[in-house]
């Protein structure tokens, strides 16, 4: 399976799960708005799952390729991205 990724069009549920895994990634602080939407923007114009994989590799807690369309994204903290961005700062540093 691993072998055929690069060729298997993406779905608009895959897209979805990977722009969930970017916020949750900006949420975290672990990429820049600017990294954010650059990526973003690449989730959204992938046409593979290939191009897909790259765009969240170097993020933590990443989910795997989708095995099957309509699979949802892992859930982090019970909480969407939504709900921590713009809450206050939980650090001091």
């Amino acid at each position: 399976m691993k072998d055929e990724l690069p060729e298997v069009k993406a779905s608009d549920a895959e897209r979805e799960q990977y722009a969930e895994i970017l916020r949750t990634g900006l949420a975290e602080g672990r990429l820049t708005m600017e990294e954010f939407e650059e990526r973003l923007g690449a989730v959204y114009a992938a046409r593979t799952r290939g191009e897909l994989v790259p765009l969240i590799r170097d993020l933590p807690e990443r989910a795997e390729p989708p095995a099957a369309p309509g699979a949802r994204a892992p859930a982090r903290a019970g909480r969407s991205w939504a709900d921590r961005i713009g809450r206050p700062a939980t650090s001091r540093g």
